[in-house]
């Protein structure tokens, strides 16, 4: 049999294809492994731009001075882009350029690049020895756009010793502590949404919190009440039309009655008792944003505070005011409201004042902030003047008779001082709350 040789320069034929089989699996390699490492190397590096931007925006949302706080900024970039992620700060920078472009962006932002860089596998072949992947991020300071934002107006009054603000007088209690008093009478806190504690359960948050003992200073000393009352502060033993509203004679009123308070139209237009009902009850589902003018609600308030009930211990947001105009704000008017000492609340570059157009001839609250609230109590129709402590201890200040009626509607509670509420919620200068949230 016939063997058929195949030609001589036919050998060899191979190896140009083995080459080019070698070239192309170099180059999967690459693309499987470098390419795979620059893609991870590029998530690390946003991440780590992310939180650099982050820290330091917390720190220009907390800052209460004109100058911004820059070496405090860059520590702050630094440590969180460098020392806990694995990446290089290559720069940082303060912009206010989107200040009123951006919706709700307060203050400026924040922008970090960062860099990470590794050594590559394959890549070497083509004369590439590292990989570097760099990534930018923005954070900047929001007005918080609370769900649940009560339709109450909170005075904001000139600050005394141990106020939370040095705008607005407040006192405030750490959230840990509201965390670790309820969390075991209701088994989780907050409670999911929907749930409601029990009777039994929302009394004993509300006398343990009343009875808690923080160092020296006892909570019912920094308790808050409103009651549905048009007496004004004062002396009643010299005034029956006035109620002691300092308990523990340090100038700071503990009780709210008359002008300290009212009652906000949240969402404009002729918004009366039904719409605050369903504020208080769904939440709202418009943003707000501090430097807005709000009108009062027209109609009947004394049937909003059975609603109230609905919103004991968990945190809420309460407006706070520092000026008022008798009608429509004039210029003149809203003027009062930003002058520079206390409880005036200038400007920001880029902020202006928002009037929500609400009923005619009403009054209109200048709101500065949006304050964390934790309701303890509600004291409705019919309930004995005991149920809420801090109702009782009003009465046990105004002993004149009639000065606190038994009947009299009641709500209480303690604010919350936003520093200690967690991640992403600062105490602004001007007592309001911001978010740090991401913005490129």
């Amino acid at each position: 049999m016939k063997t058929k040789n195949g030609h001589k320069l036919e050998h060899g034929q191979i190896i140009p294809l083995m080459a080019l089989g070698v070239f192309v699996l170099a180059a999967m390699a690459v693309l499987v492994l470098d390419v795979g490492a620059l893609l991870v190397n590029r998530r690390s590096a946003q991440n780590a731009a992310d939180a650099g931007a982050l820290a330091g925006a917390r720190i220009l949302c907390s800052n209460d001075s004109d100058t911004l706080p820059s070496q405090a900024i860059e520590n702050e970039v630094i440590k969180y882009t460098e020392v806990e992620n694995p990446a290089t700060l290559i720069s940082w920078y303060f912009t206010d350029e989107s200040v009123g472009d951006t919706a709700g962006l307060t203050k400026g932002e924040i922008i970090v690049v960062a860099e990470v860089e590794h050594e590559s596998f394959f890549a070497k072949i083509f004369g590439e020895d590292t990989l570097t992947a760099s990534a930018t991020a923005g954070a900047g300071c929001f007005s918080y756009q609370a769900s649940v934002v009560l339709p109450i107006a909170w005075s904001c009054r000139p600050p005394v010793g141990g106020s939370a603000s040095d705008v607005c007088d407040i006192a405030k209690i750490d959230y840990a502590v509201v965390e670790d008093i309820a969390e075991p009478i209701l088994g989780q806190f907050p409670l999911p949404s929907g749930q409601e504690p029990t009777e039994n359960q929302a009394n004993a948050i509300s006398a343990a919190l009343f009875n808690y003992v923080d160092g020296e200073i006892p909570y019912n000393e920094k308790i808050y009440i409103i009651m549905n009352s048009e007496k004004v502060c004062g002396n009643p033993a010299l005034d029956p039309d006035t109620v002691n509203c300092d308990f523990s004679q340090d100038g700071r009123d503990q009780l709210r009655v008359g002008g300290n308070r009212g009652w906000l139209n949240l969402d404009g237009g002729s918004g009366g008792t039904d719409e605050a009902r369903d504020w208080i009850r769904d939440g709202l589902s418009v943003g707000l944003q501090p430097h807005t003018w709000f009108d009062g609600i027209v109609g009947k308030v004394a049937a909003l505070y059975s609603d109230l009930s609905y919103r004991l211990d968990e945190i809420v947001w309460i407006p706070v005011f520092n000026n008022f105009c008798t009608e429509y704000p004039t210029e003149e008017c809203m003027a009062k409201a930003h002058v520079e000492t206390p409880p005036g609340v200038p400007l920001e570059p880029g902020q202006e004042d928002i009037v929500v157009e609400g009923s005619p001839g009403q009054m209109y609250y200048h709101v500065v902030a949006f304050a964390p609230f934790m309701p303890t109590c509600v004291k409705g129709p019919g309930d004995k003047p005991d149920k809420c402590p801090g109702f009782a201890l009003a009465q046990f200040y105004n002993p004149e008779k009639n000065a606190i009626p038994n009947n009299t509607l009641a709500f209480e509670g303690y604010f919350v001082d936003p520093e200690t509420l967690g991640e992403g919620v600062s105490f602004g200068a001007d007592l309001g709350v911001y978010t740090v949230s991401l913005t490129r």
